[in-house]
Parts: C-alpha cells; structure tokens; sequence
C-alpha cells in the first residue's frame, strides 16, 4: 500500500492512521475535520471546488456549505492560520479552496545497508519473546507516524538481547 503520510511545516498528517500531529504531539480532529484536511492537502496546490469538497466529506448526506465553512474555521485555528502567519488554506471566493502549503509525501523509511545485512543473516529463532517482538513493532510504528521515542532493550549479558533484535529485523 503506498504511502499516506504527508508532511507540511511542522504538521504531519497520517491518512491510514487518521492522525494529524505537530512537533510528535498528536491534535484531536472530529471525523469530518479530518476527512476536508485530508482532501485539500491530497490535492495540495489545486483549486478543490465547494461541491467536490461536499461530495467527498458527505457522500451519502445532504449538507449546507455552512458545514463546509465551519470546518474550514476549525482547521485554520489548529493549523495556526491568522492574519500573522503564513495561510495554508486560500479561500478562493464561490469557488473552493486551494491547500497553499508546501506538502511532501513521506515515503516509507529506506533500508539501511545495515538491515540489509541483518536480513541476510542466517534464521533467527526466538522462544517465548513474542510481547518483547510486539513491543519493539508498536515502537518502529509509533516512529514511523513522527512520534518520537527511546527505546531501551535491557537485561543481564547473554540473556538474548541480540538474538531478539535479529529476529524483529528479520520479521520487518
């Protein structure tokens, strides 16, 4: 599945996670909010006209533009846009809206000569560690939706700490 994250100044937007966060801090979005940030900044640089917009967040329902606008208010707020600050959202008058921002796809990380090495190793088996592999996996995913973190993997010499992080690489 290709990427849908999309990174805009500071703001991260994870579509298949439905998060939007700023500076690793995760903000609160209503569904319908979430779904007009997600349709501008998809069609980010072009003139998105109000029934697009409509038909995209409400498919299936009758609504007034007064919907529309009021989530526009809200995204503005929370995207800190004001008469100071540069505009992500251009309002272009009894058309649509136009994402201003500069957005960049976030690709899913490379894999480091290093992995690769790892990966080609010999099978790696692991007995009864699957909440320490599960721990490491929720760790890689929180990372790659921007949260930053450190992990510590700790214990006694020669009780597997090695053996447990060839086994999370080789199951990426």
């Amino acid at each position: 599945m290709p990427s849908q994250t999309y990174q805009f100044g500071s703001f991260r937007l994870d579509v298949r996670e439905r998060q939007l966060a700023c500076d690793s801090r995760v903000i609160p979005l209503r569904g319908k909010v979430f779904d007009t940030l997600c349709a501008l900044v998809q069609h980010a640089g072009r003139l998105v006209r109000k029934d697009e917009l409509i038909q995209a967040i409400w498919p299936d329902c009758v609504v007034e533009e007064n919907n529309l606008e009021h989530n526009l208010c809200v995204l503005r707020k929370i995207l800190g846009q004001n008469d100071n600050s540069q505009k992500l959202i251009e309002t272009v008058p009894r058309q649509g809206y136009r994402f201003v921002g500069k957005v960049h796809r976030v690709d899913e990380a490379p894999v480091s000569p290093l992995l690769t090495a790892h990966l080609a190793a010999s099978p790696v088996f692991v007995a009864e560690r699957d909440p320490q592999l599960l721990q490491l996996r929720l760790a890689l995913r929180k990372a790659q939706c921007g949260i930053r973190q450190t992990v510590f993997l700790t214990g006694e010499a020669g009780i597997g700490k090695t053996t447990l992080i060839r086994k999370f690489l080789a199951v990426l």
